[in-house]
């Protein structure tokens, strides 16, 4: 579901695909999220302070468009805070190995205080940015 409510199924286990658009048991629709995700993301237009994007991983990135969006997105001026997938080569690897990013593994013995901590990083961030902006 994105933040203004609409929402859409782009994978499920009885949607029949292509193999190229499985992925284990499930058949994707790369455009709906598409059409679901790719208005949201556009950061020359919105010029927000920061971009939240959930759930970066393989499925997702089946969609050329959402991962070259994605990619645009964290080459950008503009933070991002994101959750991605610890598993997966080529792309998502490349992401998780940039040495922009900052990657926080959330486990049982963390995630609950974890928040405060997530929130203190990136009032830094967003007061740098600030800052940079003034400039």
């Amino acid at each position: 579901m994105a933040l203004n409510g609409t929402s859409g199924v782009f994978a499920h286990r009885d949607y029949q695909t292509t193999s190229r658009y499985r992925l284990g048991p499930y058949g994707v629709h790369p455009w709906m999220l598409e059409n679901l995700v790719l208005p949201h993301l556009d950061w020359k237009r919105k010029r927000p302070d920061l971009m939240v994007v959930d759930e970066i991983a393989k499925m997702e990135f089946l969609s050329r468009p959402l991962r070259e969006t994605i990619l645009e997105l964290l080459d950008s001026p503009c933070p991002v805070l994101g959750t991605i997938s610890l598993r997966g080569a080529g792309v998502l690897k490349r992401i998780r190995d940039r040495e922009d990013a900052l990657l926080i593994k959330v486990t049982s013995k963390n995630r609950s205080f974890l928040h405060g901590e997530i929130i203190r990083r990136l009032d830094r961030i967003l007061a740098r940015a600030s800052r940079t902006a003034e400039m």
